[in-house]
């Protein structure tokens, strides 16, 4: 045993991401690295390898783990087209035998449904409508306006 071991842990020490639409605000995903060893593991660098994949973690891995010490790395996807896979890896350089250890990434870009606004104008007696909403229709039906009044004339006399 060279007393220390660099394990890059999350789903079968990868990252699926899966279909993601373009431009959508998806949260990061975290690969653990875990010294496993006995001894210091001292890390060289940490890379996110892939296009459509970066590093955004709030703090890097620092240079040195003591056994049982890990930290995190999260890594965000974010594919630049749609229909296309993409792959990447996770690369961690360290003074672990079998360095540099590598954690898949993966992930698709799909398209955005965009919703589609049309509109219809749609007429209906009231008795349809009542009948569609399931209510009683009470309907009155147009009376004739009432009959105007002739117009009062004014007499233009002579007064007396």
């Amino acid at each position: 045993d060279d007393g220390f071991r660099c394990v890059l842990g999350g789903a079968a020490a990868g990252l699926a991401f899966g279909n993601q639409t373009l431009g959508g605000l998806y949260a990061a995903r975290t690969l653990r690295l875990t010294n496993t060893g006995n001894a210091t593991l001292n890390v060289a660098a940490v890379a996110v390898e892939g296009a459509a994949f970066s590093n955004v973690s709030a703090a890097p891995c620092p240079a040195t783990l003591a056994p049982s010490q890990f930290c995190d790395i999260d890594v965000r996807f974010s594919p630049p087209a749609a229909a296309a896979g993409y792959s990447g890896a996770v690369r961690v350089t360290s003074n672990a035998a079998g360095s540099p250890h590598l954690a898949a990434l993966s992930g698709n870009g799909v398209a955005a449904a965009v919703p589609v606004l049309v509109w219809v104008l749609v007429t209906f007696r009231a008795s349809d409508a009542a009948k569609l909403l399931g209510i009683p229709a009470v309907i009155e039906e147009p009376t004739s306006p009432p009959a105007a009044e002739p117009p009062v004339k004014k007499r233009r006399g002579r007064r007396r």
